[in-house]
């Protein structure tokens, strides 16, 4: 499955809250990052074209803090998982501060950025990553379990939890 950036109709579903893809996205690029923010202009979608110019911003600053031409599809995973991570800390602050409107504001704008991103890999998912890795480099101890995680699947999991599924698979059960 593919997801078309030019496509206004996948874009408004998107926006609704209503798509949700039962397959790994393709790999973002900054291409279809600016195609997409093109697509949001033309229709006129302020929320989504704020959120993208965001997104296209973040990446131009990594790219001139890194001195590269073009970032990885890697690279753009972790910008906008940053921004997730953004979002996610301020509708956790507008719930202090009891702004309703803040906190739909953020639920919407972190929906259209886990759209662009294939969902993290949590629980037995990720359980099962990092036994075949231990099992596969015989590890006995944490750091290189989470160094092969961190090669095969940036980006892909939570590093907090991962490294406690991490520790409990290497301790022995007592």
């Amino acid at each position: 499955c593919a997801l078309v950036a030019g496509d206004a109709s996948v874009f408004r579903t998107l926006h609704q809250n209503t798509f949700r893809l039962t397959c790994p996205p393709v790999p973002l690029t900054e291409q279809e990052l600016t195609t997409a923010l093109t697509a949001a202009m033309k229709a006129r979608d302020a929320q989504r074209v704020e959120v993208l110019r965001g997104i296209v911003s973040a990446a131009k600053n990594l790219k001139i803090e890194k001195r590269v031409p073009a970032l990885e599809p890697a690279e753009l995973e972790q910008v906008v998982r940053r921004e997730i991570k953004k979002r996610d800390e301020a509708e956790a602050f507008a719930v202090q501060g009891k702004r309703d409107d803040l906190v739909a504001q953020n639920r919407a704008e972190r929906a259209l950025l886990e759209g662009l991103v294939p969902p993290l890999l949590v629980g037995a998912e990720l359980e099962a990553a990092i036994r075949a890795i231990a099992a596969e480099l015989n590890a006995t101890t944490l750091g290189p379990i989470m160094a092969a995680l961190r090669d095969r699947l940036a980006g892909r999991y939570d590093g907090k939890a991962a490294s406690e599924i991490a520790r409990r698979l290497l301790t022995p059960a007592s």
